[in-house]
């Protein structure tokens, strides 16, 4: 699951500006801002997964840290 919802943003965006994550630049592609300003919970939300669920999987996967 956790695997699935960190890659789906990814996976949203095109290669042409995904390339963009292994190149060191001064200003990044305004969608890559935006995916790296959420937060693991805010992706869930966005997923609509509800609060049981996100609370249930911060129980599990607590080494990611706050969600």
């Amino acid at each position: 699951m956790l695997k699935y919802t960190l890659s789906r943003n990814l996976l949203k965006i095109s290669p042409s500006i995904r390339k963009e994550l292994i190149e060191i630049k001064e200003n990044y592609n305004r969608i890559l801002e935006y995916f790296d300003s959420l937060n693991i919970r805010e992706v869930f939300e966005e997923m609509g997964l509800s609060k049981g669920a996100i609370d249930m999987l911060s129980g599990v996967n607590s080494f990611l840290g706050n969600f």
